[in-house]
C-alpha cells in the first residue's frame, strides 16, 4: 500500500494541491502572501504538510509555477494537434479566451505575478523562463509541422502577441485579442514564402 499523509492523502495528490493551493493565493493576493501556512489551509491539508514538500518560500514560488502550468497545459494540448494555420490560430484564440476567462481568474493573475516577481529573483526568473521554454517547444513543432521556416523564431513571436493579449485582457477586459493573433501567424507563414 503506497504510503499517505495522516489524513489518507497520497504524497503525490498532496504536491498537486500544494502547488495549486500555492498558484491560487499567488493569483488572489500575491507573492507576499504565500505562506507554508496559508498553502496548507488552502489545499486542504494538516498544518506542517506544505513544509515536508517545500521547505522554502523559493520551492513554494516554483510550486506555483508547476500550478499555473497544471492549469494551463491541457489549453496548450491542442497546439500539439492542429493540421492546419487556421486551427492554429483558432486554438491560440481558445487559449487566451480560457487562460482569461472566469474559472481561470486566479492562476492568469497568478502567471503574470510570477513573471513580475521574477524580475528581482534571478531563480524564479530561470523557472518562469524554463516553463516558458516548455510552452515554446510545443508551438515550433506546430508551426514547423505547417511548413514554417523559422518555427523557434515563430513560436517567440506568437508566445509574445499570446501573452501580450492575456495581460492586455488583464487590464481591460473588453479587449479583443482576435487581430493579434490572427496578424502575427500569417506573417510568420508569408516569411515562411506562402
Amino acid at each position: 500500500m503506497p504510503p499517505t499523509l495522516g489524513s489518507g492523502i497520497l504524497p503525490v495528490e498532496a504536491r498537486e494541491r500544494i502547488n495549486s493551493a500555492s498558484a491560487a493565493l499567488v493569483g488572489e493576493r500575491g507573492a507576499s502572501a504565500l505562506t507554508h501556512r496559508q498553502v496548507d489551509a488552502r489545499a486542504g491539508l494538516p498544518i506542517g504538510s506544505t513544509s515536508n514538500y517545500f521547505r522554502t518560500k523559493a520551492a513554494l514560488l516554483k510550486g506555483a509555477i508547476e500550478g499555473v502550468i497544471t492549469r494551463e497545459s491541457p489549453l496548450l494540448e491542442v497546439a500539439r494537434s492542429v493540421d492546419t494555420r487556421d486551427e492554429l490560430q483558432a486554438g491560440l484564440l481558445g487559449y487566451v479566451r480560457a487562460v482569461t476567462g472566469e474559472e481561470m481568474q486566479a492562476v492568469k493573475a497568478a502567471r503574470i505575478a510570477l513573471f513580475l516577481e521574477g524580475r528581482h529573483d534571478p531563480e524564479l526568473r530561470a523557472w518562469v523562463a524554463e516553463a516558458r521554454r516548455g510552452y515554446a517547444v510545443v508551438l515550433s513543432e506546430a508551426l514547423e509541422r505547417l511548413g514554417a521556416n523559422a518555427p523557434d523564431a515563430g513560436a517567440t513571436a506568437l508566445m509574445a502577441v499570446v501573452e501580450g493579449s492575456i495581460v492586455a485582457i488583464t487590464c481591460t477586459p473588453a479587449e479583443d485579442p482576435s487581430p493579434g493573433i490572427s496578424v502575427v501567424p500569417d506573417g510568420i507563414f508569408r516569411q515562411s514564402g506562402d
